[in-house]
């Protein structure tokens, strides 16, 4: 999972080129991948001067990286084929952020008094319903014990006993 604020450079690049993209900014590369039509070309992602990635078939994966990068993000291109480029960065560096993102699912809005931290709140209508069917089902049991409890207790009853021909009537202690 990227982390908050990770946003994605879609390229499409036809014939021979290249392009430079934030340039002196500070950006955090955390993912490159990679398609080309065909194989008579090559394309390669550099920070500066430094590769970072290069493809030279027709699919690249996605590569998982955390290379931060000041001298902008080249990419070059041979061949008249066209290339797709996906870049997932940050701006900025991720090692000179000093707190941490947080993520607390509640009911509530953003309360987030900082722009470094995110607090959102989302709950979904199934988990309401399904928590109301569970409070439900716990009445339900409560309700059960407390009426088998009620039963248990002894109450005096009167009772018709029969001996002999004779009804008398009794008060059970």
């Amino acid at each position: 999972m990227f982390p908050y604020k990770t946003e994605t450079l879609f390229l499409e690049q036809n014939g021979p080129g290249g392009e430079i993209y934030f340039n002196n900014e500070k950006v955090t590369i955390l993912g490159i991948a990679m398609q080309q039509s065909n194989v008579s070309s090559y394309t390669v992602v550099k920070c500066g001067n430094y590769v970072l990635a290069k493809n030279y078939a027709t699919n690249f994966s996605q590569i998982l990286i955390n290379y931060e990068c000041e001298d902008g993000i080249v990419i070059n291109k041979t061949g008249n084929d066209s290339a797709s480029i996906n870049v997932v960065y940050v701006k900025g560096f991720t090692s000179e952020a000093t707190t941490t993102y947080q993520y607390i699912y509640g009911p509530t809005q953003n309360i987030s008094t900082s722009s470094d931290v995110a607090i959102y709140g989302s709950i979904s209508a199934g988990e309401v319903l399904i928590v109301l069917f569970l409070l439900f089902l716990i009445v339900i049991e409560l309700l059960k014990g407390i009426i088998a409890g009620l039963s248990k207790i002894k109450t005096k009853r009167k009772y018709l006993q029969y001996g002999g021909g004779d009804v008398e009537q009794r008060e059970d202690l």
